[in-house]
């Protein structure tokens, strides 16, 4: 029932302009506008009974919203990333990007809700034994639009020489290589919801 969005989620001609971060190796990072503000809320209105029941993490499939989640993928993601990572032999064709093995979730952090609070993103071990949420993803390219909400932390930020925090807003997708290292701090005040995209390419 959520395929209607669709064809009211992308931003307006002329606002999805992708905007270079970073261009240098370890990798590029983009942010692309996609969604509209109101596909963002919609979003949210939809998915966050399922995100609360499921402690935070879905799968668009889990919330019902895998209709959707693939339309993007092979409408708009797909043909972006042929376009933004014209050197990855792998994206050189705007369909090289299957759908069946990528990956779409939904996440919820919380600074007051215990199940879902910003110390959860800390689930990772450094060299020293120390907690930290800095990883890699299990995809080629990910694509990170932040849907929502009033919240204070919770940077986003990649390990690109000086530390490169990206802007987190309604709609906007941060985009790069899946192998490029990158962390997000513990949300210290209100809320936030993300869908995120592993992208991967056809086997």
């Amino acid at each position: 029932c959520h395929a209607a969005l669709i064809w009211t989620a992308l931003a307006p001609p002329g606002e999805g302009e992708a905007t270079c971060l970073h261009a240098t190796p370890p990798g590029p990072v983009f942010l692309l506008p996609v969604l509209t503000p109101e596909a963002s809320a919609a979003i949210i209105t939809h998915a966050t009974p399922g995100l609360v029941e499921l402690r935070g993490h879905a799968t668009a499939a889990q919330l019902g919203l895998s209709t959707f989640t693939t339309a993007i993928m092979q409408r708009v993601l797909a043909p972006a990333v042929h376009k933004l990572f014209p050197g990855v032999p792998s994206i050189q064709l705007p369909y090289s990007i299957d759908v069946d093995s990528s990956h779409a979730f939904l996440l919820y952090h919380s600074a007051t809700d215990p199940d879902r609070d910003g110390a959860a993103v800390w689930k990772y071990l450094s060299e020293n034994g120390e907690p930290t949420s800095a990883h890699v993803d299990d995809s080629r390219i990910t694509v990170n639009f932040t849907l929502g909400g009033d919240f204070a932390g919770s940077d986003l930020s990649f390990a690109c020489g000086d530390r490169l925090v990206v802007p987190q807003r309604p709609g906007l997708a941060v985009v790069h290589p899946g192998d490029l290292a990158h962390e997000v701090e513990p949300i210290t005040a209100g809320e936030r919801f993300n869908l995120v995209f592993w992208l991967r390419e056809r086997r």
